[in-house]
C-alpha cells in the first residue's frame, strides 16, 4: 500500500482531519475526519489505513489539464497511466454507463486489482468537457471501507465545465514552443567487445536512436543498428503527432517502416543495397517523461517511461526508464540510406527540422554529392565531418577518477565518478582531421 502512494502522486504529506466539503481543482469532495490528505501540484490523495487488518481506502484527484481526446480517448489512457502502472490488474475495466454532469461527458469502470499480498478493486472515473479532463482513482482492499467509498463517491461534484475545446497541438505551429520536448533527443551506443581494466573494448559497430519533437506536434523517430555481429544493418524510422498532458506524452505514428540493408566494404559509414523489410510495426505508446539536467555533462536528459516493452524503444527493464541525450547544435547522429527522405521533414515547422534534413543528404548516392561540388566529394572517413569520440562511447561522459577528502577519516580517498569526457570536452564527438569537419574533400 506504501507504494501505491508513492507511485500514484509523490506529495508533500499534510495529515489533517477534515469532514466539511473540500474542493480541489474543479472537483469538490467530503471525507471523513482522520484520513490524510497528501498534495501536490499534479493532484491530491485521500487515504486510509487499518494497521491492524492491513485494510485501505485510497482516492485520487487529478489537477484537470487540457485534453483534444474523446471521453473514452482519456479514460484508456489513464486507466493505462494511472491504474496499470500503479497496480497489476486482472483482466480489462468493468465499464459503467456513460453519464453527463454539468457539462461534463463521465467514463467510469474497475476491476479486480493484485499489490503483492493483497486484492483489491480499482475504480476510474474520467471526466472530459470543454477541452479539459479531470480522473479520480479509487483503489479499495478491504470490506471495512465499502461504506466510506460510497459516501465519497456521492460526495463528489463537478464544476461547470469550461467553454471552448483545447487548442489543437498538432495544428497549431506555436502551441509546443516552450515545451522543454522540443528539440533532438539521442541514444547512442558503441558496441563493445569485453572490458579491460575496467573500461570497455569498442568495436566499430553502434545502435542509435533519435526523437525530434517539433513544435507543431509533430515527430521524426529514426534508429540505425550497425553490429560486426551481423552482416546486415537495421534502419528504423517513423512519423507522426505527440500530444502533451501534464507530466505525460503520447506518441502516434501515421507512418514508418523498418528495412535491412547490406553493408558496403565493411565501413560503419557507408551503406550497401536494401535487402528486405524487418518485422517493426508502429505503434501508439504513452509515456511518463521527465527532464533531467546533469552537472557533470552539462547537458539534459529525457526520460521516457512507457512501463512495458516498445517497438522503438527496445526492451523495458522495470524500473529503469529509457533515456535520451538532447543535442544542442540539433545535428543528427543518423545517416539515411541512399536517396531516402521520410517525407516529413517539409511539412514540419519545428526548431530543428532543418537538423533533420541535413541528415537526408549524409551519405547519400555520389550523384547528389556531385551536385553539391563539382569539385569535392564526401569524405569517407567521418559522419556529417565528425566521429563519434572513441573514449566516452558519444556520451560526454567517462568513468574519471577523483580525488576527495573524507571529513570522516581526514584523509583524501579515490573515487570513480562520470564527469565530462576529457578527450572531447564532453561533447561526444570529435571534428574528423581529413576534411577538417566539413564532411567533403576535395
Amino acid at each position: 500500500m506504501k507504494m501505491i502512494i508513492l507511485v500514484i502522486l509523490t506529495m508533500l504529506t499534510v495529515v489533517c482531519g477534515f469532514a466539511q466539503k473540500q474542493a480541489f481543482d474543479v472537483v469538490s469532495y467530503s471525507a471523513p475526519a482522520g484520513w490524510q490528505q497528501q498534495q501536490h501540484e499534479g493532484g491530491i490523495q485521500l487515504s486510509v489505513t487499518d494497521k491492524n487488518t492491513g485494510g485501505y481506502f485510497i482516492a485520487v484527484i487529478t489537477k484537470s489539464m487540457k485534453s483534444t481526446g474523446s471521453a473514452n480517448e482519456n479514460f484508456n489512457t489513464n486507466w493505462e497511466s494511472l491504474v496499470k502502472t500503479t497496480v497489476q490488474v486482472n483482466g480489462e475495466p468493468t465499464m459503467q454507463e456513460p453519464a453527463k454532469d454539468n457539462g461534463w461527458d463521465i467514463v467510469s469502470g474497475g476491476a479486480n486489482y493484485t499489490d503483492g499480498d493483497n486484492t483489491g478493486m480499482a475504480t476510474l472515473l474520467t471526466a472530459t468537457g470543454g477541452g479539459q479532463t479531470v480522473s479520480v482513482v479509487i483503489m479499495l482492499n478491504s470490506k471495512q471501507y465499502e461504506n466510506d467509498m460510497t459516501a465519497f463517491l456521492n460526495s463528489l461534484e463537478l464544476s461547470k465545465a469550461p467553454s471552448g475545446t483545447a487548442e489543437n497541438t498538432t495544428s497549431n505551429t506555436n502551441n509546443n514552443s516552450s515545451s522543454p520536448l522540443v528539440g533532438l533527443w539521442c541514444d547512442n551506443h558503441l558496441e563493445t567487445s569485453g572490458y579491460a581494466n575496467g573500461y570497455p573494448q569498442y568495436s566499430a559497430g553502434y545502435y542509435r536512436r533519435e526523437y525530434l519533437f517539433n513544435e507543431n506536434g509533430t515527430y521524426i523517430f529514426r534508429a540505425k543498428n550497425w553490429s560486426t555481429l551481423l552482416k546486415e544493418i537495421l534502419f528504423v524510422y517513423e512519423t507522426g503527432t505527440y500530444t502533451l498532458q501534464g507530466n505525460r506524452i503520447t506518441i502516434t505514428p501515421q507512418n514508418g517502416s523498418g528495412e535491412w540493408w547490406s553493408k558496403k566494404d565493411n565501413n560503419p559509414n557507408l551503406w550497401g543495397s536494401r535487402l528486405k523489410s524487418s518485422s517493426y510495426k508502429p505503434e501508439k505508446t504513452t509515456y511518463t517523461f521527465e527532464v533531467k539536467y546533469y552537472s557533470g555533462s552539462n547537458g539534459y536528459a529525457l526520460l521516457l517511461d512507457p512501463r512495458k516493452t516498445t517497438e522503438r524503444d527496445g526492451t523495458y527493464n522495470d524500473p529503469t526508464s529509457f533515456s535520451y541525450q538532447k543535442w544542442e547544435d540539433g545535428v543528427s547522429k543518423i545517416d539515411n540510406p541512399p536517396g531516402f527522405k521520410t517525407g516529413f521533414e517539409i511539412k514540419s515547422n519545428g526548431k530543428n527540422t532543418n537538423a533533420s534534413t541535413s541528415t537526408n543528404t549524409s551519405n547519400n548516392t555520389q550523384k547528389s554529392n556531385s551536385k553539391s561540388s563539382n569539385k569535392s566529394k564526401r569524405c569517407t572517413s567521418c559522419s556529417g565531418g565528425y566521429n563519434l569520440c572513441t573514449l566516452c562511447g558519444g556520451t560526454g561522459r567517462t568513468w574519471q577518477q577523483q580525488q576527495k577528502f573524507n571529513p570522516a577519516t581526514k584523509q583524501y580517498e579515490y573515487t570513480r565518478e562520470l564527469a565530462p569526457c576529457t578527450f572531447c570536452s564532453g561533447k561526444g564527438r570529435i571534428r574528423c582531421k581529413v576534411c577538417n569537419g566539413t564532411g567533403f574533400i576535395n
